[in-house]
């Protein structure tokens, strides 16, 4: 019985070793591209740009492109894709300090909030994510785009 445990335990290990690293993305084929050339224009106070004549909440950041689209975060290598998913817990603070004003197609449940904040991500993600992610509260913005 202990020489079959070792067994499986050597295979286990050895697949583990082979098979390489999980991946933390899951492509989740978002087809969303852009026909005509996004203009980007900076989000005043951030080191952020964001699509200004886009039809999409669409932003570049550190080389990437992020897509907030029905509640959740997508990141891409070009303006046009391919988009994989972003968990909560691992989008740049940065993005989560954009104020609201910024985004080309807020959520519905957004209108009334406050154009010069960022989003209140603690009635998306609930409360025990901003408890867990302190570090996306930040300078507020209060500025709106042109």
């Amino acid at each position: 019985m202990v020489r079959y445990g070792v067994v499986v335990g050597f295979w286990l290990v050895v697949a583990c070793v082979l098979g390489g690293p999980a991946e933390a993305r899951v492509d989740v084929g978002l087809n969303l591209t852009f026909s005509l050339p996004l203009q980007w224009a900076p989000v005043p106070g951030l080191p952020v740009y964001y699509g200004a004549n886009a039809p999409a909440n669409i932003f570049q950041y550190n080389g990437q492109y992020y897509v907030f689209d029905d509640g959740a975060w997508y990141v891409g290598p070009t303006y046009n894709g391919p988009w994989i998913v972003v968990e909560p817990q691992f989008v740049p603070a940065v993005l989560l300090r954009i104020p609201v004003a910024y985004y080309r197609v807020p959520p519905p449940h957004w209108h009334g909030w406050h154009a010069g904040a960022p989003p209140r991500w603690e009635v998306i993600y609930g409360p025990a994510w901003v408890h867990h992610r302190p570090a996306w509260r930040g300078p507020v913005v209060v500025v709106r785009p042109r």
